[in-house]
């Protein structure tokens, strides 16, 4: 007969032998406070053997028992968490990554994936887009689409590492929240890299990359570190033995100061239709290098609330909103100046410095503007918006400007 002991290192010793034998065997079992049950390891789900083998002789048996040891199969995790996004910028929009903050939080950009695989175990590895269909599972896009990996990466020695990524379109790469390859932009084939020096250990690593049209690729290499000391290093794939999966590489939440963070209310009176009673931000900036400033605007003081409501036709409009907002509208007075969605803070302009300004506005309403974003009146009129110079609601929407170490 066969019996099978589990004890507590998690591991379940099996052995046959006569019945006669049976009752000194329980008893011995029973006196080392285990327990004994009559079957295979495997049944109790320890099935990978592990080669070793005990013989006990004190069981009170004619000749020692001979005890095979099992234990359960390991399930060793490798790759990266896999997310898949819709491009934001529409068919028109010339959005890149920079234009979405900063894809190392949970929450990026407000976007939803509409694929996701918490263990993805392939190579980042990409030669076209037919390789993204052919390797990422439910996925079958070949335009307008962001994806993300984030994890851990194991470094087995420290020393300095080299990144690499080639890709069509722009691609960034994220060691320990710090963007080391940038890679960035509306373009063919291109290879950035970048160093980190990593101590021996796992380290968080977030990649993302973006397709708006034509051809695709995404390709990832590492310079691993050899030796002790980091010797001479060559160029590799960044395979998903390298990697484990993992969401909590990501920061929990938004962005700070992000226009998806949301929660806080407006200084002032607004309209009870404003999205900005609801507690709703879209903010814009831009940055005047001559003057030393940066001013911003919170264009949700002129947009109807129902642009916020997720899953409303107005709703759907915003994404093109926002491409058409920093593409065509023009800063009056700076022509240098180039709007971008975000907060003037996440580019080191903090200080309002009012009594430092040296007689430079601190904010001034944006009324009367020239349209610049409608593609027709018609669509202006149904979505009750245009842009920033939007006359439908007749609320100036007010720009506050910030300076760096004072505004000196």
């Amino acid at each position: 007969m066969t019996v099978h002991i589990i004890n507590s290192k998690g591991e379940c010793g099996e052995s046959t032998f006569p019945s006669e034998w049976k009752a000194s065997a329980l008893k011995w079992v029973a006196s080392q406070h285990l327990k004994a049950q009559v079957g295979l390891c495997s049944e109790a789900g320890y099935t990978e053997y592990s080669g070793k083998q005990q013989k006990l002789g004190s069981t009170g048996a004619p000749k020692a028992v001979e005890v095979d040891i099992y234990t359960k199969p390991v399930h060793k995790t490798s790759g990266l968490h896999f997310e898949a996004f819709r491009y934001p910028g529409g068919r028109f929009g010339r959005q890149t990554l920079k234009s979405w903050g900063s894809p190392l939080y949970t929450n990026w950009h407000g976007m939803r994936p509409f694929i996701v695989h918490s263990e993805h175990q392939k190579d980042v590895w990409y030669s076209n887009d037919k390789d993204f269909v052919r390797e990422i599972p439910q996925f079958s896009k070949t335009d307008y689409f962001v994806m993300r990996w984030s994890g851990w990466l194991k470094s087995d020695n420290s020393g300095l590492w080299q990144f690499r990524t080639n890709s069509d379109d722009g691609s960034r790469l994220y060691i320990d929240n710090k963007l080391i390859v940038d890679n960035d932009g509306l373009h063919g084939m291109t290879a950035k890299q970048g160093l980190a020096n990593l101590k021996r250990g796992w380290h968080k690593l977030v990649i993302v990359f973006f397709e708006k049209n034509g051809g695709a690729g995404l390709q990832v290499s590492v310079g691993v570190p050899q030796g002790k000391n980091g010797g001479r290093r060559h160029w590799q794939r960044l395979t998903a033995a390298m990697t484990k999966p993992g969401k909590d590489a990501l920061m929990a939440g938004s962005e700070p100061g992000s226009s998806f963070s949301g929660g806080s209310s407006h200084a002032g009176k607004a309209p009870a239709d404003n999205a900005a009673a609801a507690g709703d931000h879209l903010w814009f900036y831009s940055i005047n290098k001559d003057q030393d400033r940066c001013g911003q605007v919170d264009a949700a003081t002129r947009m109807p609330a129902d642009m916020f409501r997720r899953g409303s036709k107005s709703n759907r409009y915003l994404k093109y909103y926002i491409s058409y907002t920093q593409r065509y509208y023009r800063v009056p007075g700076c022509r240098r100046c180039k709007l971008r969605q975000g907060t003037c803070a996440q580019h080191g302009y903090t200080h309002t410095n009012k009594g430092k300004s040296r007689g430079k506005a601190v904010s001034w309403p944006l009324r009367n503007q020239k349209w610049f974003l409608c593609r027709s009146k018609r669509t202006c009129q149904r979505h009750g918006t245009c842009a920033l110079c939007d006359k439908a609601h007749n609320q100036p929407a007010f720009v506050q400007f910030s300076y760096k170490h004072g505004g000196h």
